[in-house]
């Protein structure tokens, strides 16, 4: 499995988490933490090409334990910027969840987000995202975040938002996966 890229199922959660005793809503919300208790539990997940792609029909699930992979023995929590920093540059991508309650993250559609409204306490995060990097721009750093809303939203799915005061949460609750070997 080493040296090969596989494709897990990014839609999985989606359809299935909300199904079981793990906590999350699907997208009503929910963390990341609870979908990675689910996947600990029951195996791994599967790649895009045995389950599928997400259809947003209810109870359309069909996970197969004996197709899991990616294994998880953990997962670690980033709660600095400063450390969000070091694993984007040690680990790669990290999961986050953040505040995109206001209209100005709602109808971003490009440049540096700086809305100081914003809110990083731990109540105000409703919304999952990935973080993919670190910026600078004018001397001040921004995390270059994925959002799920599609390549019509932002700058073609991405977002930069402001480190300064950790805007938006994106290192009050980061995680990332620590896979079995």
């Amino acid at each position: 499995m080493y040296g090969d890229n596989l494709w897990l199922s990014n839609r999985f959660d989606l359809s299935k988490i909300d199904r079981w005793d793990y906590g999350n809503n699907a997208c009503d919300g929910g963390l990341d933490y609870q979908a990675y208790e689910w996947i600990m539990a029951n195996g791994g997940l599967e790649t895009t090409a045995t389950y599928g792609t997400y259809r947003n029909v209810p109870d359309y699930c069909h996970f197969n334990a004996d197709n899991a992979i990616g294994r998880m023995k953990g997962f670690m929590n980033v709660t600095s910027v400063a450390a969000l920093n070091d694993a984007l540059a040690t680990v790669g991508p990290l999961s986050v969840s953040i505040d995109a309650a206001l209209p100005s993250f709602y109808f971003y559609g490009g440049g540096y987000y700086e809305d100081v409204e914003c809110k990083s306490d731990l109540d105000s995060l409703d919304h999952s995202v990935l973080a993919v990097g670190v910026t600078t721009y004018k001397g001040q750093k921004y995390t270059l975040v994925k959002n799920s809303w599609s390549t019509h939203w932002g700058e073609d799915g991405y977002i930069k938002i402001s480190q300064k005061d950790n805007l938006c949460g994106v290192a009050t609750a980061a995680t990332y996966p620590v896979l079995e070997e």
